[in-house]
Parts: structure tokens; C-alpha cells; sequence
């Protein structure tokens, strides 16, 4: 500032004399952080008053008074996964030395509620006037593995067919763990149950698959125990159970016990056999007791024909005449024919 100064007496005629002066403002700045922005790690689960940072600042002022006084003026907590961020109003994760900047834990903290926090923090000179500023501390929370994986269901349960291929699936097992790298990776086996190796469980997707043919009857039914466990130190591990119930399907059930037909020796060859006394071919019938798509039977004889004097359609069950009969070389004949 430039002022003009008038110095005027009191006489009769009053004199006046003017001088100019020059005045400079000495401005000081707001502190400064020696560094910014700050960053820090803190283990979740951690002890009340655990260190966390240390934050200064320096007065820009030559006055006597150089110290510094720190408070904490916000504090937004991020969400893992989501990342989800909550402006936590009450202050009171974190606390800070109002002389030194030490920043410390001041509750217990949970990386699955929040994975991250950003501090607002602030330092007050004690300038005429004070000034203040303030800079952003980044605190990373550390995960501790203190959670085990968590199933979809805490039971399973699943049929299979006794026909199912190798490699069939069978059910689909998922597990969760909500901490964070490999304390939240899952692996999955079977620890109990797994009678002759039947089945088999992909470790990374939990897809339970047949690992070995089957057969319904033994045994029936499998009650496996599927173990779901992290890759943290110590291992949190979780089991739970998937019934197998084996659908077991019978041999085929034919029309009759037994049946009977006749044919006269002078018959040619691919004459039909008829039926009992009557007229009518012969056909043997067998019922599927499966209930897949596929309904068919093929019929073959197995036994009792001497001469190969016979023959059965594969597919339709009827009997004829293969080769040439001679009734007093052989008058009668037992078949045994199998249907599958």
C-alpha cells in the first residue's frame, strides 16, 4: 500500500506538510505437507491403537509458535467387490495425535465390510490468522483368512442314471468365501462316501461327474461328503453332503414265461413257427423296464437250437425256419432267447 500522510498544526494560519508511505503486507501461507498424497496398510482384525501412518506438516509462517495442530475432518470407507463407497460421519475408525500426526486404528476393522478407507486430514498453524490445510490418506485394510467357504445349499442331493457315461455330470457344487485372494479361493473335494470311486468332483468348479460305470443295485444310493476349502494359512475348510440316488432299471420282462409253437417237418425254410396249436406266427415280446427314449429290444437264441434249425427276427421277435427239419431226427426243441 502507498499512504499519503498530512501533518497539519494548529496556528493562526494553519501549515501543512505531507510524506508518503510505503506499506508492505508480509502474506504467509497455509502449511504444507511434506508429503501427499499419504498411504498406509493396516491388518484387519488389528489391536485397538495399531499404527497406521504419520502424517506432517509445516507452518509458513516465521513466527515463534511453529507447531502444527491435526484433526481428522472425513473419513469414506470402500467396499470390497461392490467398491461400493459410505461417507462414515461418526470419525470414529480412525484416530489422530492432535501434536504429532500419528494416525491409529481406534476400533476393530473388517476387510469384508470395508477393503479401503480415505482419510481427510488437516493441519492448523497457530499463524495470525491461523490457516489450515489438509491432504487425502489412502489406508489399505489386509486381509487375515477368517473366513471359511460358505455353501450354496448345506445339503445336495441328485439322481444318475446307472447307464450315465464316464464323465456324465451329476450335480454342480458352489461355494463362496468372502475373503480376499487366495484366502478366498475355493478348492473343492471328496473326503467320504465315494464308494469303488464312483464319482469324481472337478476341484476349481465343484461339477461332481461319474467316474466309474455304475451299478444301481450296488450299492443304490451314495452319500458323498464334499469338503470346500480356501488356499489361506491356516486353511478354513466347510463340508457338506450330496446324496446320489442310482436309477436302477430292471432286465427286460417278457410277455410270457414260456411259449410254444409247432411247424410241420416239411416246412421251407424261412416258414414262420405258429403259435401253440393255432394258426398264427409265432413272435416273443419282452418289455423294456428303462424309461429312456429308446424302447426297442433285440432278441437273440441263445441255446437249445440244435442245428441252427431256427432263426428270430432281431427286432420283431418272430421265429421261422432256418434250415431244413427232420422230425424223426429231432421232434422237439427247447430255445432259450434272450432279449435285450
Amino acid at each position: 500500500y502507498t499512504l499519503i500522510v498530512t501533518a497539519t498544526d494548529h496556528g493562526d494560519v494553519p501549515l501543512a506538510t505531507n510524506s508518503t508511505v510505503n506499506v508492505t503486507v508480509i502474506h504467509f501461507n497455509a502449511p504444507v505437507f511434506s508429503s501427499t498424497p499419504y498411504t498406509g496398510n493396516v491388518i484387519e482384525n488389528s489391536n485397538v491403537g495399531t499404527f497406521v501412518l504419520n502424517v506432517t506438516a509445516l507452518p509458513q509462517h516465521d513466527l515463534a509458535n511453529r507447531s502444527m495442530v491435526y484433526n481428522i475432518s472425513s473419513i469414506i470407507a470402500t467396499a470390497p467387490v461392490t467398491f461400493a463407497t459410505t461417507n462414515l460421519t461418526s470419525l470414529t475408525t480412525f484416530s489422530i495425535d492432535p501434536t504429532s500426526g500419528r494416525v491409529t486404528t481406534a476400533q476393530p476393522i473388517d476387510r469384508e465390510q470395508y477393503s479401503s478407507y480415505s482419510l481427510t486430514l488437516c493441519a492448523q498453524d497457530w499463524g495470525q490468522p491461523r490457516k489450515s490445510t489438509c491432504v487425502t490418506a489412502t489406508v489399505t485394510v489386509l486381509d487375515v483368512n477368517d473366513n471359511a467357504p460358505v455353501f450354496g445349499q448345506s445339503s445336495y442331493s441328485a439322481p444318475v442314471r446307472e447307464e450315465a457315461s464316464v464323465s456324465a455330470n451329476v450335480a454342480n457344487i458352489s461355494a463362496t468365501d468372502i475373503d480376499f485372494g487366495v484366502n478366498g479361493t475355493v478348492r473343492f473335494s471328496i473326503v467320504a462316501g465315494n464308494t469303488g470311486s464312483a464319482f469324481a468332483i472337478d476341484a476349481v468348479t465343484g461339477a461332481v461327474t461319474v467316474n466309474n460305470r455304475l451299478n444301481g443295485s450296488i450299492p443304490p444310493s451314495y452319500t458323498l461328503i464334499i469338503r470346500a476349502a480356501d488356499l489361506g494359512t491356516p486353511v478354513q475348510a466347510t463340508n457338506a453332503t450330496l446324496t446320489i440316488n442310482v436309477v436302477f432299471f430292471g432286465s427286460p420282462v417278457f410277455a410270457q414265461q414260456s411259449y410254444t409253437g409247432h411247424i410241420s417237418e416239411a416246412a421251407l425254410i424261412d416258414s414262420a413257427v405258429l403259435s401253440g396249436t393255432g394258426t398264427t406266427p409265432l413272435v416273443i415280446t419282452a418289455t423294456p423296464q428303462h424309461d429312456g427314449p429308446d424302447q426297442s429290444m433285440t432278441y437273440s437264441i441263445i441255446g437249445g437250437n440244435t442245428g441252427n434249425a431256427f432263426a428270430i427276427h432281431p427286432l420283431n421277435g418272430s421265429l421261422t425256419l432256418f434250415n431244413l427239419i427232420d422230425r424223426e431226427v429231432k421232434a422237439t426243441y427247447t430255445l432259450t432267447v434272450l432279449a435285450r
